[in-house]
């Protein structure tokens, strides 16, 4: 690893013509060995490692580890169900199904639609935020008419920003202390995080967000998470720099035992049944052999990534105050992987080089080859069904493989990279334009008795693909 290389990493994706401004940092064994910051002339203010940026879903790893906390406390457990614990919510599962439990919720198995009614889509108050000078519902007010899972918990992977808002009424129930408050004094005050805050004051130095419009960017209306333990957070760098440390260490910064923090960092979701994907609050990958634990986070007008190699020790942060198609993720997965020495030539969509059409197995793309349909329930899911459509073709091409889906951002042919090694039938692909551009996202085929591909799960959406 060299400065420059991590300063080149960054200048590149500074230069994009949809980011405003951003700010990005390398931390080594609790050492800060890198950050820089970049702002667009008259698109923001002038920023430096103290500038708040929202760091929306990457506030979810706060609410995972104060879950661990009270479950290390015994105060709850990880597969309690969630309504012995609640108090001023209720969570329903569908009819004849296990209750959800805490473990459901973190690790986004709990059933629930995305979002929860459809109508909200019409009501971005609702599903995104009220404005600033709106009304600000309380979360109660928010689930009045009840939380019912569409699908069996624990059964079908589906991402929530209701389950981590639930996670978040859970701690203020168990604790007595509102979640806001909890943060602030057991994670963010232990580690020194003194610029994070859920409500910046007037006087603070925050990022406002933009948009790319028109060949240029705009602020976009600022509004206020309600969902806040699902992605109402503001950090700084240089906090975030703190917290990225704390989580590469094996001790957990004081904030968890060195076992919590292995539990939250030990597959809990696997795609087709053998690639890890998710642990508790944090999304799992490798690079070059070395493990990553992850949470990108979005929200309009800003990006932001985490990126943490916890056998290593290091950490990558990256804020961006504009919505950037992924330039956040993309920086923070090159950070972290320039700082580890790996060869950037190599396909690092796995830490395993990617291999050319012509390295496929005999065999191989006659199994994998089909049309395939998503499994009951894909409807729920608002990313699935805009990136999908409920169905995707694998066909050969030019002696490879390739992919596509009725519309969305698969609709154009995506190339299958097979990620080699003992597993054939595990590939990987880059999604492009929006809203993740040059992002990769695994494919990995499950075979059925007769060595045939019966599923397919895309990473990313955690969706299941069956053989039509």
């Amino acid at each position: 690893m060299t400065l420059s290389t991590l300063q080149a990493a960054f200048d590149e994706e500074a230069g994009g013509p949809r980011v405003a401004a951003l700010a990005a940092g390398v931390t080594v064994r609790g050492a800060t060995v890198f950050q820089a910051a970049h702002a667009v002339f008259q698109a923001t203010h002038a920023v430096d490692e103290a500038t708040l940026f929202r760091v929306a879903s990457v506030t979810k790893t706060f609410t995972a580890l104060a879950v661990m906390q009270l479950v290390e406390q015994r105060r709850i457990g990880l597969d309690d169900p969630v309504n012995s614990r609640l108090r001023a919510l209720r969570v329903q599962p569908p009819k004849a199904a296990p209750a959800v439990t805490v473990r459901h919720l973190l690790t986004h198995q709990a059933g629930l639609r995305e979002p929860l009614r459809w109508s909200d889509l019409l009501r971005p108050s609702r599903f995104i935020g009220p404005r600033v000078g709106q009304r600000v519902p309380r979360l109660a007010d928010l689930y009045r008419t009840g939380i019912t899972a569409r699908v069996t918990p624990g059964t079908a992977w589906s991402y929530s920003n209701d389950g981590y808002a639930i996670l978040g009424q859970l701690v203020e129930d168990v604790t007595g202390t509102p979640y806001p408050g909890y943060v602030a004094d057991e994670i963010w005050r232990a580690l020194g995080m003194s610029d994070s805050t859920f409500a910046p004051d007037q006087n603070a130095s925050v990022a406002p967000g933009h948009r790319l419009r028109r060949g240029q960017l705009r602020p976009v209306p600022q509004r206020i998470v309600v969902k806040t333990a699902a992605g109402g957070a503001y950090s700084s760098l240089a906090d975030m720099l703190r917290y990225a440390a704390a989580l590469a260490e094996p001790s957990g910064g004081e904030l968890v035992t060195a076992a919590t923090l292995e539990e939250m960092y030990r597959p809990h979701v696997l795609l087709a049944d053998r690639v890890p994907y998710t642990g508790l609050g944090v999304f799992l990958d490798r690079i070059d052999g070395h493990r990553i634990v992850y949470h990108p986070g979005d929200f309009p007008g800003y990006e932001a990534a985490l990126f943490v190699a916890p056998d290593d020790g290091v950490g990558a942060v990256v804020l961006c105050n504009s919505t950037a198609r992924g330039a956040a993720l993309r920086l923070a997965r090159q950070l972290v992987t320039r700082a580890l020495g790996v060869d950037t030539d190599i396909d690092t969509d796995r830490g395993i080089e990617g291999r050319a059409a012509d390295w496929l197995p005999a065999g191989v793309v006659d199994r994998v080859v089909g049309d395939y349909a998503a499994e009951p329930g894909w409807r729920q899911n608002l990313r699935v069904a805009a990136m999908t459509g409920g169905r995707l073709t694998v066909a050969a091409r030019d002696g490879g493989l390739v992919i596509k889906s009725r519309f969305g951002a698969l609709r154009a042919p995506r190339e299958l990279v097979s990620v080699a090694g003992s597993d054939d039938m595990h590939f990987r692909l880059q999604l492009r334009g929006a809203p993740y551009d040059r992002v990769p996202l695994d494919a990995v085929f499950l075979p059925g008795p007769d060595g045939r591909a019966e599923r397919v799960d895309l990473g990313m959406l955690g969706a299941r693909f069956h053989r039509r």
